[in-house]
């Protein structure tokens, strides 16, 4: 990763979390202009996208994305929101229910972006059932997902206790 890509990650990590959508789009595009494949940047922009009801530019940026990146099931869930947004609720079902069908196997983001994806199709109660699945353990990790976030062995010192 290049330095400069660095701190635009670093830079729009933050604007993310205080709900700046305008801020995430557009340091998400500084930093897809240095990579055009950069996961955390493209999946950044979907959620700003679907969170300010942009529909015309996350249909435009999901149709620019390679076919390796649409094959993710981070952003197989963002193409069945966008689904969901424009009303096809056939497309979003069917998505979904190949999701979760597979969330034995999914990165604890690809759960939480399913979970996000039963909320914006009004199945609260969906919504709860995923997320539950991120306190079971994910990818053989023995402590669950909140100890191992998508295979990272975090510090025993950190959390004061044995990492997966």
């Amino acid at each position: 990763m290049t330095q400069a890509l660095y701190r635009l990650r670093v830079r729009f990590w933050p604007k993310y979390f205080v709900g700046d959508d305008v801020a995430v789009i557009r340091k998400a595009r500084e930093a897809l202009q240095l990579d055009p494949e950069h996961l955390l940047a493209i999946e950044h922009l979907l959620r700003a996208y679907a969170n300010i009801n942009d529909a015309a530019a996350l249909t435009s940026l999901l149709d620019s994305l390679s076919p390796a990146l649409r094959a993710r099931a981070e952003i197989k869930a963002h193409i069945a929101r966008n689904y969901a947004l424009q009303g096809d609720e056939t497309q979003a079902r069917e998505i979904y229910n190949d999701l979760v069908a597979s969330l034995e196997n999914l990165t604890p983001l690809a759960v939480f972006d399913t979970a996000l994806l039963a909320i914006s199709r009004g199945e609260i109660d969906d919504s709860v059932v995923v997320m539950e699945r991120l306190e079971k353990p994910i990818l053989g990790c023995n402590s669950g997902a909140r100890f191992c976030p998508g295979k990272i062995k975090l510090s025993a010192k950190i959390l004061g206790t044995r990492p997966c």
